[in-house]
């Protein structure tokens, strides 16, 4: 029992403490862009949030990526992941805005099909 107590402590403080230290490093990563480091270091801490379910969070730092690195080869999936986190916080709107611009800009992108299924989703739901 004991040891079950330990391992959920452990557990919960690694989960605690990555959130601020993930915040840390995006606001190095956009404050010094041009550091290899820096464009994965805010993805990163984009991702942790959604993992965390913390959406809007996680929605400006996408949005700040693309701002700051919009030739990179994540900007795709960084525009869908916005799309998923609108729609996750219940922002239908800004959910389809988003993978409408997804499926204008990548129509032929892996994640297009999913894309496609979420829009006419939320479209039917706003009926």
């Amino acid at each position: 029992m004991r040891s079950l107590i330990i391992l959920l402590a452990v557990v919960l403080g690694s989960v605690f403490s990555i959130l601020p230290l993930s915040a840390y490093m995006a606001t190095k990563g956009l404050a010094a862009p041009q550091k290899e480091w820096a464009e994965p270091a805010v993805y990163f801490a984009a991702r942790t949030r959604m993992r965390m379910a913390r959406f809007p969070p996680a929605v400006a730092l996408l949005q700040r990526a693309i701002k700051t690195w919009p030739n990179s080869p994540r900007v795709d999936e960084a525009t869908y992941w916005i799309g998923f986190c609108y729609e996750r916080a219940e922002v239908s709107d800004q959910a389809i805005a988003w993978y409408k611009a997804f499926l204008s800009k990548y129509p032929k992108h892996e994640w297009a099909a999913q894309a496609k299924r979420r829009l006419d989703t939320l479209e039917a739901q706003n009926l």
